[in-house]
């Protein structure tokens, strides 16, 4: 097993390993617990781009980065080079939810619309999206278009074979 990366780290598994019941990582200093965290990560993740390393994954957590800190514009950037380069559906599912948030901030409602359900198209199996465009029709006393994403959105069970992100409490 190998951690790779400067901060949002992942581990590489030898493809030749075996099947374990169980495994411990020991995680000491976790950045979570770091003061200038944001700050941090945002010049390890360019590191990582500048690099040409993990370039979907350094860009995904980056715009997550720059959306936690108020960066809406250039989180969107780097959502959007996610959305063009990566192909796990789960992290461009997220993607378009962040994005979609960034825009709400930015006051570009309609492109948020746009966004959450581009990502409710690139993973229907997943309903956090929808729930967005829920909510924001809700709050705009439009109880038609509410009411409509709705009836769909509760059909949708809680995944079981996605794990990134799952937000359980909209599911029950």
């Amino acid at each position: 097993i190998e951690c790779v990366g400067y901060t949002h780290e992942f581990y590489h598994v030898d493809t030749n390993a075996v099947m374990a019941d169980a495994l411990f990582i020991r995680d000491i200093g976790d950045g979570g617990c770091k003061q200038d965290k944001a700050e941090r990560d945002i010049r390890l993740l360019k590191r990582s781009i500048d690099e040409g390393k993990h370039l979907s994954r350094s860009h995904f957590y980056l715009a997550n980065t720059y959306k936690d800190i108020g960066q809406h514009k250039e989180a969107i950037k780097s959502y959007d080079y996610v959305l063009e380069n990566q192909k796990w559906d789960e992290e461009k599912f997220v993607s378009c939810l962040n994005m979609g948030k960034c825009y709400i901030a930015l006051g570009e409602d309609d492109r948020a619309i746009t966004i959450w359900l581009n990502g409710y198209a690139f993973c229907p199996t997943r309903v956090e999206t929808l729930y967005e465009v829920i909510r924001y029709y809700r709050d705009t006393s439009n109880h038609e278009l509410c009411l409509l994403f709705y009836n769909q959105a509760k059909t949708i069970p809680c995944p079981k074979d996605k794990i990134l992100f799952i937000d359980r409490e909209i599911y029950t």
